[in-house]
């Protein structure tokens, strides 16, 4: 499946929004609270909701969507209602409550198999049209690795023992597979699980429902002895092996440079380029301005593998937080007007520069 483009009206922090997605690497840059990981979600929402609303005809479609976009966004008391965008920031009743009126919210994503919306009110969503079954499954990436946390997580988040949402327990359930499908891997598939085995240094297993890096001797190193950044590949190499990342997957991958040091960084815009070029969809969230600029230089200048690629900047106009977040999309950083990683490494800069320029005066003083 490819997702083509994306409508939010009246949705958290958008009122009209419209996203234009390309086939391979997608990149949303903003700050903290400008929606980012909203957009991952409702994509991600409404591809899951497809396959669920199908497995038991019991369940209504808009009732069992409604339950999915609970569990992945985990509004205060269940209401899918708070999730439609207000107008005052700083409210705590739901919209339609607080303003009297009757305000709903509408979802629609174009993909290559047709339309997906949902719209929101007071009373729950409503449906459109579904993706087929047996398209691939899209993965959530969460920003924390899960690797270290596998071991009976499941079992407890189904238990209703954990207060995670929903795209942990299902990035544990992607890890689960035990029959591997290496021997039936493309080229690509096995070249990529090669070079971050190389850089892990060792093979991934699992046994006794723990993850290892299985070392050149033979040796078990447990997941939890890794380094985070290192246990972020090696779920990677799990999920590419037992068949949940191929050809035609939607990876929505939040902060994926949380945990790693800028080596390992480079690392990662390596292996999503790969992904992309493997016809993997990748769509990333993120603040790092290394990531960001890395995939951007790649892509000017046309580096192996060459790969469509999209930047998507998302602010507000003004610092009032209810104001709604607009975005601007490019095919280079360079082509965002409104950058703000880029921003605050220029105010470092300048703020360095005085500082240095106040010492320089006050040595020069006291002598």
């Amino acid at each position: 499946m490819k997702i083509q483009s994306l409508h939010i009206q009246n949705f958290t922090v958008f009122e009209d929004q419209k996203f234009d997605f390309c086939d391979g690497i997608n990149v949303f840059i903003g700050a903290n609270a400008t929606g980012k990981t909203h957009v991952l979600k409702a994509m991600y929402g409404l591809s899951q909701a497809k396959r669920d609303d199908t497995s038991n005809a019991k369940i209504p479609r808009d009732s069992n969507l409604l339950a999915l976009f609970n569990a992945v966004f985990c509004p205060a008391e269940r209401s899918t209602a708070r999730l439609i965008r207000r107008s005052d920031a700083s409210a705590t009743e739901n919209t339609a409550e607080k303003e009297g009126t009757e305000k709903t919210a509408e979802i629609k994503m174009e993909t290559d198999f047709g339309l997906v919306n949902a719209g929101i009110d007071s009373a729950g969503f409503g449906w459109g049209s579904s993706i087929p079954d047996d398209t691939p499954a899209p993965l959530f990436f969460p920003p924390r690795e899960m690797l270290s946390a596998y071991e009976g997580f499941a079992a407890s988040w189904e238990r209703r023992e954990l207060s995670f949402d929903k795209t942990y327990y299902d990035i544990c359930r992607h890890l689960e597979p035990l029959v591997l499908k290496k021997e039936k891997l493309t080229r690509e598939a096995s070249d990529l699980i090669s070079y971050l085995t190389d850089i892990l240094g060792g093979s991934v297993i699992e046994k006794g429902g723990r993850f290892y890096i299985k070392q050149p001797d033979g040796t078990l190193l447990e997941a939890h002895l890794l380094a985070e950044g290192h246990r972020k590949l090696a779920m990677l190499v799990r999920l590419i092996a037992n068949g949940e990342i191929e050809k035609d997957t939607v990876l929505l991958w939040d902060e994926p440079e949380s945990g790693l040091n800028p080596v390992l960084t480079t690392k990662v815009a390596q292996t999503i380029r790969q992904l992309a070029a493997a016809g993997v969809q990748v769509f990333v969230a993120t603040h790092d301005y290394l990531l960001t600029s890395e995939l951007s230089v790649l892509a000017e200048y046309k580096q192996k593998p060459d790969v469509p690629t999209r930047f998507f900047a998302f602010s507000r106009p003004s610092d009032d937080p209810a104001t709604p977040v607009s975005v601007q999309s490019g095919d280079l950083l360079q082509d965002l007007s409104d950058n703000p990683i880029l921003k605050e490494f220029v105010a470092h800069y300048d703020r360095e520069e005085r500082l240095f320029a106040a010492s320089q005066r006050k040595e020069g003083t006291a002598r």
